[in-house]
């Protein structure tokens, strides 16, 4: 009876961390965590703010995210490249002008 029951433990044990792992580019929501969409709202908005802009007027050229951060590249009303580097949580830790546009 105790091995059945070790057996049912380790079996709802191991379901319910499948449900746990991460594939790269999902779009799922962790609790306490930015998604790619929102980090990249942000980093437009903390730019526009920057730049005197409006955030029509910056655009997002690509992004890049782990648990551990995402990377925003930009171009404002100029053309100007930026990156914008964010926590895992979407914070925004970095805002960095990358040369001439």
């Amino acid at each position: 009876m105790k091995t059945n029951l070790n057996f049912a433990a380790t079996a709802v044990s191991l379901i319910m961390l499948a449900g746990c792992v991460e594939e790269s580019g999902s779009s799922s929501v962790t609790p306490g965590r930015a998604t790619l969409a929102q980090v990249e709202q942000a980093c437009v908005s903390r730019l526009a703010q920057e730049a005197g802009v409006s955030p029509s007027q910056v655009s997002v050229v690509n992004s890049t995210g782990s648990t551990e951060g995402t990377a925003v590249f930009l171009t404002n009303a100029n053309g100007a490249p930026w990156v914008c580097r964010a926590d895992g949580a979407g914070n925004i830790t970095a805002l960095e002008f990358q040369g001439e546009g």
